[in-house]
């Protein structure tokens, strides 16, 4: 009788649809969809900010400045 009753217990949870869970489709496909998903969204991201957070103008120049200047001390 008892294991009957955990039978019909178990069969009635894993029977249920949980909110929010994977698609009944192949676990492999909605795993692969995340990642893309997460990918896509990095690099939409990275691209967006880089401009902003990227070597101005300014930095750039001086480093070239500060280049030029260690290759006159060389020499």
């Amino acid at each position: 009788m008892y294991n009957l009753l955990n039978f019909l217990v178990l069969q009635a949870t894993t029977s249920q649809k949980r909110e929010g869970s994977a698609p009944d489709g192949s676990t492999f496909f909605w795993i692969m969809s995340e990642i893309v998903i997460t990918l896509v969204i990095f690099i939409g991201v990275y691209y967006i900010f880089k401009p902003v957070f990227g070597k101005k103008k300014e930095d750039q120049e001086a480093a070239k400045e500060s280049s030029n200047s260690e290759e006159r001390l060389s020499d």
